[in-house]
C-alpha cells in the first residue's frame, strides 16, 4: 500500500514538500500489529471532569432486563460519567466540543487500561483543550473512510488523515447538532487534517451548544430526538453542504423548555431505541417514523413522566446487537437486544438507578 501525502514539511511550506508514509506494510502500522491491537473490542470511555480511558469489552458481562447493574466504570469524588463508545477498528476519534470545535486522536494509540477501577488519563494530556469547553460528542471514522499518516516530527502541529476518494462510491458528510435543534451539514475531507489545537466545525451560537455528531451520505435520512420526547425525522439531502466555519439551519421546532439529545443516521430495517434517565427503555420500528419537513415540532415517540424520567439518549440498532447502558456513577449494565425488542408500545425498565444517579450514555454493538 502506498499513500503520498501532500503535507507542508513545517520549514518553507512549500507544495512541493511531499512525504511518502506508510509506504509499505514493513512501514508504519502492519496487518499482524492491527490483529494484535483489536483481538476484541474496546470501550472508550470519557467522564465529566476530562478523563479518558480504554477496556477490553470482555470485562463487562451480559446480564437480564431490570437488573441494577455493577459497578464497571469507576467515578472518582465529584466526576461522573459522560461518554463512552465501542470499537474493534483501527479508526479515528474525532471529538467535538460544546463551542462547535473539533479534536482528531487516533484510536489505537489509547492506553488499555488493566482494570475498570484506573482512573484513566487526563484529556488535556491529550489535546490542547481549555478549561471552559467540555467534549459533548464522539464519531469514529472507520478504516474505510481514512488512510492514515503519523504524525509528522517537522510539523507537530499537524494530524494528517484524508478520504481515499477513489475507493468511495459516494461523497460522506459530517453531520452536527445543536442543544437548541439547529443541524449543519459539511463534507468530511473538509476534516482531512486537523491541528492538535482543534479547528472550527461548526459556528456555534451565544447560549447554544453542540451536542450530536454522526456521517451520513446524501441518500440517508436523519432522526433527532429531543429531551421531553419529541423526535423528527428528514432526509439528509434536504440540508445544504456548508462550509467548515459556518453556523447550522433549524432541525426542530423546539418546545419552551424542551432541548435536543440525540442525532442518528437512519437504516433499514433497526429499532430505534430511546432511553431515559431513570432506565426506561422503549423501542420503535424505524419505519414507524415518517418522513417529515426540516423545522417542523415532530411527533412524539416517548412519553415522559416522573417514573420514566426524561430523555438521556436514542440510538439505532437491530435485534441482533448487544446493547449496554452506563450511568453517571459509573453503574453499567449489558443485555442482548432481544431480551427488550417488540415492546414498542411504552418504555420498560432495563436498569435499576440508584437515587441521584441517572443513564448517562448508550451504545450497541454486534
Amino acid at each position: 500500500m502506498t499513500l503520498d501525502r501532500n503535507i507542508p514539511n513545517g520549514k518553507n511550506g512549500s507544495e512541493n514538500s511531499r512525504r511518502k508514509i506508510l509506504k509499505s506494510n514493513k512501514q508504519g502500522v502492519t496487518k499482524s500489529a492491527k490483529t494484535n491491537i483489536y483481538s476484541e473490542k474496546r470501550i472508550m470511555t470519557l467522564s465529566k471532569d476530562g478523563f479518558l480511558k480504554r477496556l477490553p469489552i470482555s470485562l463487562y458481562r451480559s446480564q437480564h432486563r431490570r437488573g441494577k447493574g455493577f459497578i464497571g466504570m469507576v467515578t472518582h469524588e465529584t466526576d461522573a460519567m459522560k461518554l463512552f463508545c465501542i470499537s474493534d477498528q483501527f479508526e479515528t476519534l474525532l471529538l467535538f466540543t460544546d463551542k462547535g470545535k473539533v479534536f482528531s486522536l487516533k484510536w489505537h494509540e489509547f492506553p488499555i487500561e488493566a482494570s475498570s477501577s484506573a482512573k484513566g488519563m487526563a484529556i488535556t494530556d491529550l489535546l490542547h483543550i481549555t478549561g471552559e469547553e467540555k467534549i459533548t460528542a464522539l464519531v469514529l471514522v472507520p478504516d474505510p473512510y481514512w488512510s492514515y499518516a503519523p504524525l509528522l516530527e517537522d510539523s507537530p502541529n499537524v494530524i494528517a488523515f484524508h478520504v481515499e476518494g477513489t475507493n468511495l462510491k459516494q461523497e460522506y458528510f459530517l453531520l452536527m447538532a445543536t442543544e437548541k435543534g439547529e443541524i449543519k451539514k459539511t463534507s468530511l475531507k473538509l476534516f482531512g487534517s486537523i491541528r492538535r489545537s482543534s479547528i472550527i466545525a461548526m459556528d456555534i451560537e451565544e447560549g447554544d451548544k453542540l451536542v450530536a455528531a454522526g456521517i451520513t451520505t446524501d441518500n440517508d435520512d436523519v432522526i433527532l430526538v429531543t429531551e421531553q420526547g419529541q423526535s423528527i425525522r428528514f432526509p439528509v439531502n434536504s440540508l445544504r453542504n456548508s462550509s467548515r466555519t459556518s453556523g447550522g439551519v433549524r432541525a426542530i421546532h423546539l418546545n419552551e423548555g424542551d432541548k435536543l439529545v440525540s442525532m442518528s443516521v437512519v437504516a433499514l430495517e433497526t429499532h430505534l431505541l430511546v432511553v431515559t434517565v431513570n432506565g426506561y427503555v422503549k423501542l420503535t420500528p424505524i419505519e414507524h417514523y415518517i418522513r417529515q419537513n426540516r423545522g417542523g415540532v415532530g411527533i412524539k415517540t416517548l412519553k415522559v413522566s416522573e417514573k420514566c424520567g426524561k430523555v438521556a439518549a436514542s440510538k439505532l440498532i437491530n435485534k441482533t446487537q448487544y446493547l449496554m447502558l452506563v450511568s453517571e456513577y459509573g453503574v453499567v449494565i449489558t443485555m442482548r437486544i432481544k431480551e427488550v425488542i417488540g415492546r414498542t408500545t411504552q418504555g420498560v425498565l432495563m436498569m435499576r438507578v440508584e437515587k441521584g444517579d441517572r443513564v448517562a450514555a448508550v451504545a450497541a454493538w454486534d
